[in-house]
């Protein structure tokens, strides 16, 4: 009671007020406050009097703090909460800085200069809110180059937190965020991911999740979208080995090669080569089957019939695509397990000479030799007179008696 009595006695003991203030204006740095932030309640007055009145209050009835002087020139400061706020005053202005605002500290502010009032600033601090479902934003994706991929989020309060996910892999730590305020203190958030894909990335799911932590629901949203990656054909060329193909090159009567390629766009035309010549459709030994594609694989076989030491040779399968061409080789060699086939060439055998020829069996291109045996008729009887010959390189051969 004591300190209001001295409060009221130093009024009725004030200056005369000399002058007519013309305006008086408050204002702030932060019009929509977060919990916790500072305030600063900025108090501007004319004209300049270092010995004017000024008051700053809550509601039109709660004196946070002010500045009353007297005649003397004795000027007296006060402030309701030193703990809390921080008062300052100069000639022309006076400055109230509210610490760690909370939610008792809303209310409407009017700074009062000799019973002269300034607007009213309404702070109201925003309630945490759920921001809207984010949305994943990027160009056309091709493996083995680095990209950027946005993911925006409106509406939130305060600024979410963006996380980044290809499946279950984390890759927040790969993104930068950006943030905004709009007119209404609602936050804009913009997550940027740098990202390098490759091909097995393709048909994955890439998740972009905003969190607000401190929303009443404390819950996420999700984007998610399908990745289409695109990249160069990965081609592969086998010898196939099933119930229509016997698996022993010596014995076979057909063989088929299949071309596997991997791509994203898928191929456009795919072209067989052997020994460096385009193989075509036909209805005798060569039979090229059409493309079967599905999702990104296509694949094509080649079918030849009644194999022949000609089909020996290198064999190639060039696929074409909008992004690039690629090409796989496979070497095939046909061995056959025919035995050669003897001739005795009549006119150039005699009483005593024997001429012999023989056509070899192919056995894939390589330098043969050939063991010639003989025996003179009777050989099971007379033991001993049977003869070999060996390392022939030739197809025929002489023998004397």
């Amino acid at each position: 009671m004591a300190a209001v009595i001295l409060i009221w006695f130093g009024l009725l003991l004030r200056k005369e007020v000399c002058y007519a203030v013309t305006s008086v204006n408050i204002l702030t740095d932060i019009l929509i406050p977060s919990i916790g932030e500072d305030i600063h309640l900025l108090c501007n007055f004319m004209p300049s009097n270092q010995h004017a009145d000024v008051l700053i209050t809550k509601d039109k009835v709660t004196r946070l703090a002010s500045k009353i002087c007297f005649n003397d020139g004795d000027c007296n400061n006060y402030n309701s909460n030193s703990g809390k706020m921080t008062w300052q005053t100069d000639a022309s202005s006076a400055e109230l800085t509210i610490n760690k605002w909370s939610m008792s500290d809303r209310g409407d502010y009017q700074c009062v200069v000799d019973n002269t009032r300034s607007n009213t600033l309404n702070l109201r601090e925003i309630m945490p809110e759920q921001p809207d479902t984010p949305e994943i934003m990027l160009n056309n994706l091709r493996a083995g180059e680095e990209t950027k991929i946005n993911c925006t989020s409106n509406n939130g309060y305060p600024s979410p937190a963006i996380y980044w996910y290809v499946e279950s892999t984390n890759l927040t730590m790969n993104s930068s965020i950006q943030t905004e305020m709009d007119e209404n203190g609602r936050w804009k958030a913009t997550s940027i991911l740098t990202f390098t894909p490759s091909r097995y990335d393709h048909g994955k799911g890439l998740i972009c999740q905003v969190v607000q932590p401190t929303a009443r629901l404390m819950s996420s949203q999700n984007d998610t979208m399908v990745l289409d990656i695109l990249y160069l054909p990965i081609i592969s060329l086998r010898l196939l080995d099933n119930e229509e193909t016997v698996s022993s090159l010596t014995s076979l009567t057909s063989v088929e090669f299949e071309c596997t390629s991997d791509a994203n766009p898928k191929v456009l035309n795919l072209y067989w080569y052997h020994n460096q010549l385009i193989i075509v459709n036909s209805t005798g030994q060569l039979v090229v089957l059409d493309i079967v594609q599905r999702k990104t694989v296509s694949t094509s076989r080649l079918i030849i019939n009644d194999v022949q030491r000609m089909h020996s040779g290198k064999y190639e399968c060039h696929v074409i695509t909008v992004l690039g061409n690629a090409t796989a080789t496979l070497n095939f060699s046909y061995i056959s397990d025919r035995l050669p086939l003897l001739f005795i060439v009549q006119n150039q055998t005699t009483s005593s000479t024997l001429f012999v020829s023989w056509q070899p069996g192919f056995d894939g291109g390589f330098q043969q030799t050939f063991n010639l045996e003989y025996c003179p008729n009777n050989t099971l009887v007379k033991k001993g007179e049977c003869g070999v010959v060996t390392n022939f390189t030739e197809t025929s051969s002489e023998l004397d008696e």
